[in-house]
């Protein structure tokens, strides 16, 4: 690994000479440095009196080199994350590759990038990059994209395999085997965004070498807005096929939103509803929604109680009621808080036998953001919430004692070296 990286390093230095002369070329490396430290007392399960609070600090280390052209670009992003301490004076670690790509335009509108790549898209809830986790999320394959004044679209293709293998196309990684993906964005005007996504993801059956179940999901998000006053938004999605078990789904998604910017203030209120199953009934068909490769952390509470859907929801499905105030005091201290209500979308059992109470709990989330220059940057959260016995039966523990999670997260991304003419970079 460190001998691929200083050969890149120095490949790329070499290439610096020529940015000198032709301002078409530009080379970057900048990192980042992101300690964190967390108080975890009921975070993704219910505290107990039998279990003590944990506290711990996790570290994010990255190398990020940048060189581009007019035509094209090469990046690669190397980090380390480790517990800090959990090999004591022992240098081992978690040192991998989150990102390593290139882009290549070969039209006027259109390029394609290669490689190990993050992938955004839309508000992040169905595909994400995931920056709150210390590892993110990053995808090996292929993005083709087309943008224009109005329209800009992607077409995505992944392809998964465990090794070099001689013979067969075993995939027993619990992870897709293959993944395919169309976004397009419209924006026929300042106020109206009219963006779609269709993708399918094949995985290998259990037990076989030979079967790969297909999953579709198919929708979008319409959004009107006066920029800087309010906005309404709406985005619905259905997802079909089957699972991995060869089970076919039948489920569904849908997020309704409103927004208005109040000077300093900016309100939220919406909701999320995830289709689930019928835990009190034998069915052949899930009507469970699966969020994909999302992020939950902006969604659904920061004590993560339901970062896998619909895992963590023994199928039921959820529906999530939000209201969001995000102030920014001046330009170096934002505050938001949160409140989320929590209610299962189809029926839980208990233990009896009965039918549970479809309402889970309530949580709330305190975030201060301190921006200390362009570079820095302190965060500090605080959550909290009101379980019910129904949510004990989900996540285990007590409904009855207060769970607290709380973090306080530094942030430096230093720029070390940068030559030729960063606004080329696409």
């Amino acid at each position: 690994m460190m001998r691929n990286f200083c050969a890149t390093f120095l490949m790329l230095f070499v290439w610096t000479s020529w940015a000198q002369v032709d301002t078409t070329r530009s080379f970057r490396i900048d990192g980042e440095f992101r300690p964190r430290f967390e108080f975890r007392d009921g975070y993704r399960q219910l505290p107990s009196n039998d279990l003590d609070p944990a506290f711990f600090v996790s570290g994010r280390t990255r190398i990020n080199l940048t060189y581009w052209t007019s035509k094209a670009a090469f990046y690669t992003s190397i980090q380390d994350v480790r517990i800090w301490g959990q090999n004591g004076n022992n240098p081992a670690g978690n040192l991998g590759v989150f990102e390593a790509y290139t882009d290549f335009k070969f039209a006027k509108k259109w390029w394609i990038r290669m490689g190990r790549q993050g992938v955004e898209l839309d508000n992040g809830r169905l595909f994400a990059r995931a920056n709150w986790n210390q590892f993110s999320k990053s995808h090996d394959g292929l993005r083709i994209n087309q943008k224009t004044k109005k329209l800009n679209q992607s077409f995505l293709l992944f392809y998964n395999q465990a090794n070099a293998s001689n013979f067969g196309n075993e995939y027993f990684v619990n992870h897709y085997k293959y993944l395919t993906v169309h976004y397009l964005t419209y924006k026929p005007n300042d106020h109206l965004t009219i963006k779609t996504l269709n993708t399918w993801d094949g995985y290998q059956a259990l037990g076989t070498s030979n079967t790969v179940y297909a999953r579709g999901t198919s929708g979008g998000r319409i959004t009107f807005e006066k920029k800087d006053k309010w906005g309404v938004t709406a985005s619905g999605y259905y997802q079909y096929g089957q699972l991995q078990t060869g089970t076919n789904v039948n489920a569904f998604y849908f997020q309704p939103e409103a927004f208005v910017q109040l000077k300093k203030l900016k309100v939220r209120l919406g909701m999320e509803y995830v289709s689930g199953s019928d835990n009190s009934v034998l069915s052949t068909e899930s009507r469970a929604f699966s969020t994909l490769y999302g992020v939950a952390f902006r969604f659904m509470g920061h004590m993560d109680y339901f970062t896998n859907l619909p895992l963590h929801t023994n199928q039921a499905g959820l529906i999530n009621p939000y209201l969001f105030f995000d102030y920014h005091l001046n330009k170096k201290w934002r505050a938001k808080l949160d409140f989320h209500a929590f209610l299962s979308e189809n029926n839980v059992v208990d233990l009896g036998g009965d039918i549970a109470d479809p309402y889970l709990g309530t949580e709330i989330d305190l975030t201060l953001n301190y921006t200390i220059n362009n570079e820095t940057r302190l965060d500090f959260g605080f959550s909290t919430m009101k379980a019910t016995t129904s949510m004990e039966l989900l996540k285990g523990g007590n409904a009855d004692l207060t769970p607290i999670y709380s973090y306080l997260m530094f942030t430096w991304k230093p720029v070390f070296f940068e030559t030729g003419n960063p606004k080329k970079k696409k």
